[in-house]
């Protein structure tokens, strides 16, 4: 049976029942943030499942034939169960570990027929639906309206034929048109432009809305430009992408054919407009400014189709993407590097203990020329933990003497949408980054971190001591020093 998000569904309600819910009152209004709301409510009590809701209303405020699901990348345990891995092995370095490995391989994806492809089970024409037809969402009070959809956008090379897939924010104009977040170096600018060069008024693209969470991870990754992302979406899920042919251009751009639903249209190489202001990753309203307009020409899905959302800037897509692959990445140059850890926006922790002085100054220039995402880099020893952000601060004020072990990085690529950039991109100047080295001295005094004794630790059990129930009543409590808890 191939990955789909209805397989994703059942593996989590039969195994991770803890890690999705479904939400069978309604309907919710999505255009007036009611999804959003009551995601917020589970995020305020530590909870971050995959939310199906079974009734919901479209822009139009009719019903929607089907169910909508948000998060299903909202935790990273949620993309290890999608890789199959045991439950007790669902660590982030666990995670990571596999992503990296998966991103080394290609599959070629496989083409079926359109009886055997279930986003053909139903369809409408140009004539039978308009975008306030599907069931857009607003996650912020002041978000443009009369609403967003996010997916994954996929296009083809015309030079080389290559497919690139990509996740973009949509903001809808009105019932014919919206616009499409294509931000800094992206592989799909590059595709946009090249249509553009060759004098076309348009680029034929599609845009998926559910699938398999590793289909998703996969398109958050920025594999490089010489790979076809489909063969690359295969080796992360693990299996053969299912394609069948468009509805709109046949064979020239094949589309998923086990996604839930798939809007096909086009980008203009020339319109532009403003869509409003959107809440993103760096938790701002994102300042408006004249982004591609797409026009709709026809939907593709399956029976009760499940429409698929992602509250932005609350997902692990790009988190677990970056990490993996920018660890495969650097270990190209320096096989030592370990764990890399995103602590915050475009901020990386990447562990890695130098053998030569001037290792990690190296090490983080290739990081800042990973691309747009890499702004600020800590590099940490061995023997911390990048995942620990307590540990993290420890080498920090325990290792780090600021006038020799921190730099300021200037003239990087910024993110379009970075908003401490601001200024730095009105002037041309790109945006500055910190490089901070937290490793021990190269051939220095390495003092050893302090430990309990490992024997003492495992004769003494507390549960001899202190009943089960009198341990998980213990409050956490809140402490300035954890990281003196070593």
């Amino acid at each position: 049976m191939p990955k789909d998000m209805r397989s994703f569904i059942q593996l989590l309600e039969h195994e991770y029942p803890e890690e999705i819910c479904t939400i069978t009152e309604g309907p919710f209004n999505l255009a007036r943030g009611e999804a959003v709301a009551l995601l917020h409510h589970l995020m305020k009590m530590g909870k971050r499942p995959m939310a199906v809701f079974d009734k919901v209303t479209t822009l139009d405020g009719e019903r929607w034939p089907g169910r909508v699901a948000y998060q299903l990348a909202g935790t990273w345990t949620k993309i290890g169960a999608g890789y199959d891995i045991a439950r007790e092995k669902l660590t982030l370095l666990d995670i990571e570990d596999e992503t990296a490995r998966r991103t080394g391989e290609l599959v070629r994806p496989v083409v079926v027929s359109h009886q055997e492809a279930p986003v053909r089970q139903l369809h409408w024409a140009e004539n039978e639906f308009n975008l306030y037809s599907l069931p857009g969402y607003t996650g912020h009070e002041k978000d443009g309206r009369p609403g967003s959809i996010t997916g994954i956008m996929i296009v083809r090379d015309p030079e080389t034929g290559r497919y690139n897939t990509s996740w973009h924010l949509n903001q809808i104009l009105d019932r014919e048109r919206m616009v499409v977040s294509i931000d800094g170096p992206r592989h799909i600018g590059t595709v946009l432009r090249k249509y553009q060069a060759r004098g076309a008024d348009r680029m034929p693209v599609a845009q998926v809305f559910g699938h398999h969470v590793l289909f998703g991870l996969a398109a958050a990754i920025r594999a490089n430009a010489d790979v076809d992302e489909y063969d690359f979406a295969g080796a992360v899920m693990g299996e053969p992408i299912r394609l069948v042919p468009s509805t709109t251009w046949g064979e020239e751009l094949l589309i998923p054919a086990d996604a839930e639903v798939v809007l096909e249209g086009y980008i203009s190489t020339s319109e532009r407009e403003q869509g409003g202001l959107w809440g993103d990753f760096f938790r701002y309203y994102i300042p408006d400014r004249p982004k591609p307009v797409m026009r709709a020409v026809c939907v593709n899905m399956r029976d009760n189709p499940i429409f698929e959302h992602t509250w932005v800037g609350q997902y692990v897509y790009s988190d677990v993407a970056h990490c993996a692959f920018l660890r495969n990445y650097l270990k190209k140059r320096f096989p030592g590097v370990g764990p890399v850890n995103v602590a915050g926006p475009l901020t990386f922790i990447i562990q890695y203990h130098p053998e030569h002085v001037g290792d990690v100054q190296r090490l983080i220039g290739m990081a800042h020329s990973y691309g747009d995402f890499v702004k600020h880099v800590i590099v940490v020893d061995s023997d911390v933990d990048p995942f620990d952000l307590s540990m993290v601060f420890w080498s920090l004020g325990a290792r780090v003497d600021a006038s020799r072990q921190a730099s300021i990085v200037d003239h990087l690529t910024p993110v379009g949408i970075d908003p401490s950039a601001q200024e730095g991109i009105k002037r041309g100047e790109g945006v500055g980054g910190l490089a901070i080295d937290a490793t021990a001295p190269v051939g220095g005094d390495h003092l050893e971190i302090a430990q309990p004794d490992p024997e003492v630790l495992s004769s003494v059990d507390p549960y001899r001591y202190l009943s089960q129930e009198k341990i998980e009543q213990l409050a956490v409590g809140h402490t300035t020093r954890p990281w003196a808890q070593l």
